[in-house]
């Protein structure tokens, strides 16, 4: 405790760090993921290596740290809502018991989502630790890793907004600002007037998270073409799709010559086979496979790998808009 004052700390800098750096580094991962996978990739790599830190720390930290200081009976945990509810919930220096189980959730679907995400970068970019493991699965094996990423990512996230709003709503409760005790690492002893400041957070907050709330449904391949004209794509046609599909690009590292028809065949209603693992790839042409051009977000996500695979860099939009063109046309 501070001489003089009130102040005792609880959250040593390695807590803090790790809090406010996981943050970032969840959040960088979060939005990159689209549009910037070297960066998607690299705050996978810090959040895993982050949580196996804390798991450690939790351990060998100091008490407040520590596992054993907030790991509670689930009767105690439900106990503890309920009286939260009423305004009536004990006052813990740590972690209190709903705080402590939201921190061990947190933990674990961090921990699945980032080695969920390993398997996916092995299986779709031949890289990372799990890659012998994952690398021949094939594109049905990769779609479904890349599905329970997915649905892993959203599940975090859902107990991230959770875990904020019962921060902000104990905040209230318990007349103290645990945004700002996690940023100081100091809490009041007694409590004493933050009931202002912290009433301040929880607006600011609120407003921030009903502002993330909202959710994007995917659109269909049409508004993908509407976003390429709008990033400068011209002249965009299926003869062009075509022609690219069948142009053959030479790998500067390798060698070898690669083009879509490599592993998709001439016949994009015919099952390709992909060049490195043999397994089967489902058709391209949506006229028999219904899923292909059903979802914006899986159409980046191929553009992005087979580009930079086959072209070695990202197309171009005009060259996304003219190969969805053909696939479309088929």
């Amino acid at each position: 405790m501070d001489k003089g004052t009130d102040r005792v700390r609880v959250w040593d800098p390695i807590v803090r760090i790790f809090h406010w750096t996981l943050v970032l580094a969840f959040f960088t991962a979060y939005i990159a993921e689209d549009h910037f996978p070297d960066v998607h990739a690299f705050a996978g790599y810090t959040v895993f290596s982050l949580v196996l830190f804390r798991i450690l720390w939790g351990i060998w930290g100091p008490q407040h740290a520590r596992f054993s200081d907030f790991i509670y009976h689930p009767r105690v945990v439900l106990k503890y809502l309920t009286d939260l509810i009423r305004f009536q919930a004990r006052r813990y220096m740590g972690h209190g018991p709903a705080g402590g189980t939201m921190v061990i959730a947190l933990l674990v679907s961090l921990l699945l989502t980032t080695i969920s995400g390993l398997a996916l970068y092995g299986s779709q970019e031949y890289s990372g630790p799990l890659v012998s493991l994952t690398a021949g699965i094939g594109e049905e094996g990769a779609d479904l890793i890349e599905e329970v990423h997915e649905f892993l990512a959203g599940f975090t996230l859902l107990l991230v907004g959770i875990h904020v709003m019962g921060v902000l709503f104990s905040s209230l409760a318990h007349r103290e600002n645990l945004i700002k005790a996690m940023l100081t690492g100091y809490k009041v002893k007694e409590k004493g007037l933050q009931v202002r400041s912290a009433k301040v957070t929880v607006i600011v907050f609120a407003l921030l998270i009903t502002s993330l709330g909202g959710t994007v449904e995917a659109k269909p391949a049409e508004d993908l073409l509407t976003k390429y004209r709008e990033q400068g794509a011209a002249n965009m046609n299926a003869k062009e799709g075509e022609a690219l599909w069948g142009k053959r690009f030479k790998d500067p590292e390798s060698g070898e010559e690669r083009a879509c028809t490599t592993c998709h065949t001439n016949d994009l209603q015919a099952t390709g086979r992909h060049a490195k693992t043999g397994k089967p790839i489902a058709p391209m042409a949506s006229s028999v496979n219904a899923k292909r051009l059903s979802d914006p977000k899986f159409i980046e996500k191929w553009f992005s790998r087979n580009c930079k695979w086959t072209l070695g860099r990202e197309c171009t939009p005009g060259e996304k808009a003219s190969f969805l063109l053909f696939i479309q046309s088929q």
